[in-house]
């Protein structure tokens, strides 16, 4: 029952790669007006793609508070977990401190699943 809520998309950015199979994945800047999906757990995500392009092309990226999104996941999750990116650009429960989360699971879900998640970028401090 995956939900959007979606107010706003980041600007002028292309995909570094092609990203046609990444809708959904956590992306980073990567140059001045590029994003590739985020390939390290303590990658800083600027958020998360909704669309599929290849190289070169356009970028669709939620990023702003509030917004709800899509986002596809690479292990379990619990409702209201804080979800940050995985090694491949997936969004993982993060619970650590000083763990960066992109935002909170509205969904419960296992690895591939597709869940709705308030975007709330933070540090943790737990």
């Amino acid at each position: 029952m995956s939900v959007e809520l979606i107010t706003s998309r980041l600007p002028a950015h292309k995909a570094a790669a092609d990203l046609s199979a990444k809708q959904f994945y956590l992306v980073e800047i990567t140059a001045a007006d590029t994003v590739n999906v985020c390939n390290g757990a303590t990658d800083v995500p600027v958020g998360v793609l909704q669309n599929k392009p290849v190289s070169g092309e356009a970028c669709e990226i939620a990023h702003r508070p509030g917004d709800i999104c899509k986002v596809k996941l690479g292990g379990t999750v619990t409702v209201g977990a804080w979800v940050g990116t995985h090694t491949d650009g997936t969004a993982v429960a993060k619970t650590t401190d000083k763990d960066f989360a992109i935002g909170r699971a509205l969904e419960a879900g296992d690895a591939g699943a597709i869940v709705a998640v308030l975007i709330s970028p933070c540090y943790l401090g737990v």
